[in-house]
């Protein structure tokens, strides 16, 4: 963050104070030159000026971003006065500033290893099961190719027996699922807000990994977007690309931790708009038999479905 003051007279301005509502999750280095009043949600940034006529300063503060989330600066208000205090004035200035934090993906080998191993099998399988109903040429008939799949108009046109060529299924995706209730029953307030933290970190690090290898990922959760009057689950199709993976991840910046639908509600939902070959992750912190009922269903459907909950993942506090 740069702070840049000048005195543009040719009186001194003995001194001047600028200051700054800041949330706390930027954590800011230590300054001799900067006083930071740290509050639970918010902190307030100050720093004190010197200036001798037609000079200008300039500072640099460096911060960390340790949480992720959606955050703004206002405005900037800015305090100076005489040696002797006896005048004294204060201006605020507009500063419309918007920082978007994404969640620090899990480094994949902490992912736990079932998930890690189903995630590579429906990569490779998405490239070796050849889609029955889509073709892509012709090819030498060879032992045991059925009859019904004879390319008759090949066969006449090159007077050898061709069969229909298969193409691989180009419609295959994995749609993640967060759920941000961290226990049974729990409707609105979610107590264990870290252990949610990790599992938003676990997603991030499998929509990477997917678009790295080129698969077409989605996500879906009942938690908000905090940036929308309009409290609803979060639900983006799948898609592939660096743009795509952005959106994820700018999505995952701005989860609001508070679920506005049950969890099983949202697989109904997903079940029910399905297109195409879809297999889903379901990362969760709780599993109850609701959520049992509808994993199963999505099985029943066709779509092979992975869970990857906070137990594997290793934050599980003994006895819970």
């Amino acid at each position: 963050m740069v702070e840049r003051v000048s005195n543009r007279k040719w009186l001194p301005v003995p001194w001047l104070r600028m200051e700054s509502a800041i949330p706390s999750s930027l954590q800011f280095r230590k300054d001799a030159t900067v006083d930071v009043l740290e509050g639970e949600r918010m902190q307030n940034h100050s720093s004190l000026f010197s200036l001798f006529p037609y000079t200008q300063i300039t500072r640099t503060h460096h911060f960390t971003c340790i949480r992720r989330g959606s955050y703004t600066l206002n405005t900037v208000t800015m305090t100076f006065g005489d040696l002797l205090g006896i005048v004294k004035k204060h201006k605020v200035f507009e500063t419309p500033m918007h920082m978007l934090v994404t969640p620090r993906p899990l480094p994949l080998e902490e992912l736990p290893l079932p998930a890690r191993e189903w995630l590579g099998e429906t990569v490779v399988r998405r490239w070796i099961v050849p889609d029955p109903f889509l073709f892509s040429g012709a090819r030498p008939y060879q032992s045991g190719d059925p009859m019904h799949t004879v390319h008759w108009k090949a066969t006449a046109r090159t007077n050898e027996l061709q069969v229909h060529r298969k193409d691989f299924t180009a419609d295959y995706s994995i749609m993640i699922c967060l759920n941000v209730e961290d226990r049974e029953e729990v409707w609105k307030e979610v107590i264990d807000q870290e252990r949610i933290e990790q599992l938003i970190r676990a997603c991030s690090a499998v929509a990477f990994d997917l678009t790295d290898k080129q698969v077409p990922v989605g996500f879906a959760c009942n938690g908000y977007d905090i940036e929308t009057k309009e409290k609803r689950p979060l639900v983006i199709e799948q898609g592939s690309g660096a743009a795509h993976l952005d959106t994820i991840q700018e999505q995952l910046a701005k989860l609001k931790i508070e679920p506005v639908v049950h969890f099983y509600e949202l697989l109904e939902k997903l079940q029910q708009g399905q297109q195409g070959a879809v297999d889903y992750l379901i990362v969760t912190s709780v599993v109850n038999s609701k959520v049992l009922e509808r994993i199963e269903r999505l099985r029943g459907s066709g779509s092979e479905v992975q869970l990857l909950d906070m137990a594997s993942l290793g934050f599980m506090k003994e006895g819970a």
